[in-house]
């Protein structure tokens, strides 16, 4: 099983959990394996990771944050393979407050506390 965190640096953790952690499970601090996602210029707001819909873990994972994008990370290699920004014409950008993808995995969405992006 995976675990994955969004944090205010603008990083986002993947981590291995498992029921052996020790006395405190929810702590990530110095859990061997973790992988650090990074591209955000502010805290992450909101993470998914994509659902296969079996037991085969997913390839991709987005982000979205206080710095008006959502990223698109190919979870095997780290890297970051999409960037998408709040581009509404006459308003400033806002924070990105959720992500998903669609049920055959095709696309994604997000949205932004005036609506869908």
């Amino acid at each position: 099983d995976r675990m994955v965190t969004g944090h205010y640096d603008g990083s986002v953790r993947l981590s291995p959990v498992s029921t052996q952690q020790g006395p405190h499970p929810f702590d990530i601090n110095g859990l061997s394996g973790t992988r650090i996602f990074k591209g955000h210029d502010n805290a992450v707001l909101c993470v998914k990771m994509e659902d296969t819909g079996s037991t085969v873990e997913g390839k991709w994972m987005m982000t979205a944050g206080e710095d008006a994008t959502a990223r698109l990370f190919d979870i095997a290699s780290g890297a970051c393979v999409r960037v998408y920004r709040d581009t509404r014409e006459g308003t400033n950008a806002a924070a990105i407050n959720g992500v998903d993808f669609s049920s055959r995995g095709d696309r994604v969405v997000g949205g932004t506390r005036f609506g869908i992006l």
